[in-house]
This record gives structure tokens, sequence and C-alpha cells, in this order.
């Protein structure tokens, strides 16, 4: 196909991605059953219930916050 077809064809593809993605129904979110692990200063950490469970301990992520100083200086807060 030539440059010309494919521009030319750049609105018709334009207005079927935008119906696709403007009427598809959203996946629900947060719709399994969780417990409260750990919480401290507006974080929480979820452990969600299954039957199909892989890792018998929660995994904890850390949030980390560090101050940039001068190249090559980078301290926690």
């Amino acid at each position: 196909m030539s440059a010309i077809g494919t521009l030319a064809r750049v609105p018709h593809a334009a207005f079927e991605f935008a119906n696709v993605i403007l009427t598809t129904p959203d996946a629900p979110i947060g719709s399994s059953p969780r417990d409260v692990v750990w919480t401290h200063r507006g974080m929480t950490l979820y452990r969600y219930r299954s039957g199909r469970r892989e890792h018998p301990v929660p995994v904890l992520l850390e949030r980390g916050r560090h101050a940039f100083g001068p190249p090559g200086r980078a301290t926690s807060v």
C-alpha cells in the first residue's frame, strides 16, 4: 500500500480505535476479597484471598523516598 493510501485510512482507524475504547466496558477493579496485612502512614498492604495460592507469604514492596544532593551524594530520607 502506498503512503497516500495509508494516510487516507488514518481517520477511519482513529475512529475505530476510539469506538473500541469508549464502548468496551471497564474491567472490575478491587473485586477480590482481601485482608489488611500492614498499614503505615496512609500505605496499606493487602493480601488477596485466592484458591490458587502460589506463594505462602505475601511479598512486601517498600516505597523508597530519597533526597538527592550533588551528583554521587544521594541521601535517604
